[in-house]
């Protein structure tokens, strides 16, 4: 398949949900449904908003300090090492932190990252996601985009039945693609013929739930040629 279309989300209002976001991502990401936000507001937090174990890392944690910002300024490097000064004292072995921004990609941040992890001797690792990043997660996953962005969904479909596709199994149903026998003998289905069943069987295959992909396929969503599997 070509390129499928980007949809870009908006940031979200409040850093409450930045970081509830964070620890969803978190969690499918490391395969660990324990993972959790560290404390509560007033509590001293070491750095660290979120954090768990990742699959196979036993005992050893990864901290995320979610920097939700009200502006488009960038972090700076007062602001970071405040942060990594703090999580050095988390009371965890902390394997890596990650500093999380809802603010664009930027060169000059991420070179002030790399130059910190070769400059300074930590015992664990500091890395940024950017929004661009988590983004990209967000969208990877469909119970975040519903939990996040059920408005988005609701918009893209026309329809308030994404939400129960959640982690449901999906079976592609594909009307113009009648029998295997009529494939083989290269029987004409609409005219197209058995090259265009195969090369739809063979997009069918390769379908990604990607909000992107979501877009692209929104007409047959809403035809019903999408349907639950047992």
């Amino acid at each position: 398949m070509g390129p499928q279309p980007r949809i870009q989300l908006n940031r979200l209002n409040n850093d409450v949900d930045f970081e509830s976001l964070l620890r969803d991502i978190c969690a499918l990401e490391w395969n660990n449904p324990d993972v959790e936000k560290f404390g509560r507001r007033g509590q001293k937090q070491f750095g660290v908003d979120v954090y768990g174990q990742p699959d196979g890392l036993q005992g050893i944690y990864w901290g995320v300090q979610c920097k939700h910002r009200a502006t488009q300024k960038q972090l700076t490097r007062d602001e970071i090492l405040t942060e990594i000064k703090f999580a050095q004292s988390f009371p965890h072995r902390l394997g890596k932190l990650i500093i999380a921004t809802d603010l664009p990609i930027d060169r000059n941040t991420q070179v002030l990252v790399d130059n910190l992890n070769d400059d300074l001797d930590l015992p664990f690792k500091v890395t940024i996601w950017f929004w661009d990043r988590i983004e990209r997660q967000v969208t990877a996953y469909p119970r975040l985009l519903s939990e996040y962005y059920s408005d988005l969904i609701l918009r893209l479909t026309n329809n308030n039945f994404f939400v129960r596709l959640v982690d449901v199994p999906l079976k592609i149903l594909l009307p113009d693609l009648r029998s295997q026998s009529q494939e083989e003998n290269g029987e004409e289905d609409g005219g197209r013929g058995a090259g265009w069943a195969q090369n739809t069987k063979g997009r069918a295959e390769h379908f990604h739930w990607e909000v992107g992909v979501l877009a692209s396929w929104a007409g047959k969503f809403l035809a019903g040629t999408v349907c639950l599997s047992g």
